[in-house]
């Protein structure tokens, strides 16, 4: 599944910085990202989960559940 975009997920791309995936309402078929570039917070964005090229999975903080569902893990 790591192939793919996740709620949760903090991905890293080379030369853009850290991109952090979030459960925020977002268009159909896209995910809510957030990238933290020099340490700073960073510009919100949209992503389509399938384009993971060049990202390298750093920590995924999400989980299938047994509804088939995915969802943040609790704390």
């Amino acid at each position: 599944m790591a192939d793919k975009l996740q709620p949760g997920d903090i991905w890293r791309h080379p030369g853009m910085g850290m991109l952090y995936v979030t459960d925020e309402p977002c268009a159909t078929g896209y995910l809510t990202c957030y990238w933290r570039m020099s340490g700073s917070a960073g510009l919100r964005t949209t992503m389509d989960p399938t384009r993971t090229t060049d990202l390298t999975l750093i920590q995924r903080l999400g989980e299938m559940g047994p509804d088939g569902e995915w969802r943040l893990k609790p704390r």
